[in-house]
């Protein structure tokens, strides 16, 4: 009976006072609409710089493969001049070897009287010319003047080769320098562009930082509000339950005083009256929030909670201002308003006294009952009022909307 009273009466205060409604914090709100507005463009903007800057990433790994396969194709060219200087030296090496051999048939034929190749000599203009003096006199034999012919054939072949050669050197040459100089005003465009992207980066993290502090200022101040409509709420409740003690004393006492005038018996119907009196005081012992809390609990509970906003998720953590996962963040919470409860949702969860979503009060623990359930992902959090929860969800310590993930919730029966 006293627990539905303390129930009625703390429904009551909620319902009729709405006190888990937190007040405005226009500024806020304001600040945080722009941040995140900011936020948003700067996001945008280094989108497009990133996707520019791969652009260029492409454009430089490009020009740097046509630049590569530009020195390939020159060291091949290179590699050709210098084996045709080298045919062209060997051929030299021939023709020098058939011009003697020659000299000294022409010499001996004219030691032996021949004056005829001495006028051919003579009258030779240039050596072609003597030559085909030789041939068409039928001096020389036609096997000599054939070897002869064909060394002086491959000797003008090898000298356009590497004519031919030089000139595809001389072109490559340029087209490396022109390719060098592209990959450099590329490489430069690139830096330039990664500078843009790291100064983007740097203003996006610090304007997502900004974001971060204006969100947990607003939460806090929100906070500061739910605390105290958390201590009207209890203070509420504490009222609206004496108030119903007295009624009942006052009661009892009348119903006592009319058995005793219209007894003989009146002593022992005042030490009834005394009897009842004890017990109606007895309720008001220790008031509490609901569901085995204190108002001063839960409101310890809630102050905890929040003196942890944006300290990092860390799966296991427990340390505060650290890092703490879901479970270790209620523990901390419950273990400052001198509770002991285990660092598993699932302990937790066990350990609770669950009641109905239109019973739950600030400070309780609410769960996901599909983590639970399966043993897949138990997920623990503190019910703040108004729909919202303060938990640490996967990133940071944060309060959040109330999802219909939740579905049960209650105090540890610690």
């Amino acid at each position: 009976m006293r627990r539905r009273t303390v129930a009625i009466a703390l429904a009551l205060a909620v319902g009729g006072s709405g006190v888990f409604v937190a007040p405005a914090v226009p500024a806020l709100a304001e600040d945080t609409t722009t941040s995140s507005s900011s936020t948003s463009s700067l996001q945008s903007q280094l989108d497009a710089a990133n996707e520019k800057l791969d652009e260029l990433s492409t454009q430089v790994a490009s020009a740097g493969e046509s630049l590569n396969d530009t020195k390939y194709q020159l060291q091949q060219t290179e590699q050709q001049i210098e084996d045709t200087k080298s045919q062209i030296q060997e051929n030299e090496q021939k023709l020098s070897e058939a011009r003697e051999t020659l000299s000294k048939r022409v010499s001996a034929d004219y030691k032996a009287g021949k004056t005829s190749f001495l006028s051919i000599i003579l009258n030779a203009s240039n050596w072609d010319d003597f030559l085909s003096r030789v041939y068409y006199a039928d001096k020389v034999s036609e096997s000599d003047a054939a070897a002869i012919k064909e060394v002086n054939d491959l000797q003008s072949s090898l000298e356009e080769k590497k004519a031919s050669l030089e000139k595809d050197q001389q072109e490559q040459e340029q087209l490396q320098s022109q390719q060098e100089q592209q990959v450099s005003d590329l490489k430069a465009k690139q830096s330039e562009q990664q500078d843009y992207v790291n100064s983007l980066s740097s203003e996006l993290q610090a304007a997502i930082k900004k974001q971060q502090e204006e969100e947990i200022a607003k939460q806090k101040a929100e906070a500061a509000a739910q605390q105290a409509a958390a201590k009207a709420q209890a203070e509420a409740a504490a009222k609206a339950t004496s108030s119903s003690s007295s009624s009942s004393s006052s009661s009892n006492s009348s119903s006592n005083s009319s058995s005793s005038s219209k007894s003989n018996s009146g002593s022992k119907s005042n030490s009834g009256s005394s009897s009842n009196s004890g017990s109606s005081s007895g309720s008001n012992t220790n008031v509490s929030g609901g569901g085995g809390l204190t108002a001063s609990q839960r409101s310890t509970i809630i102050s905890a909670a929040y003196s942890q906003l944006g300290v990092p998720y860390v799966w296991a953590g427990s340390t505060p201002g650290v890092g703490l996962d879901c479970s270790g963040l209620t523990q901390y919470a419950y273990a400052c308003a001198g509770i002991s409860i285990p660092h598993s949702a699932a302990g937790q969860y066990g350990m609770s006294s669950h009641k109905s979503k239109s019973e739950w009060l600030p400070g309780d623990l609410v769960f996901w009952i599909g983590g639970v359930a399966s043993g897949s992902g138990n997920h623990v959090a503190i019910y703040l009022g108004n729909n919202k929860i303060i938990h640490a969800n996967g990133t940071l310590v944060t309060v959040s909307t109330l999802s219909s993930s939740y579905t049960t919730g209650g105090t540890p029966n610690a």
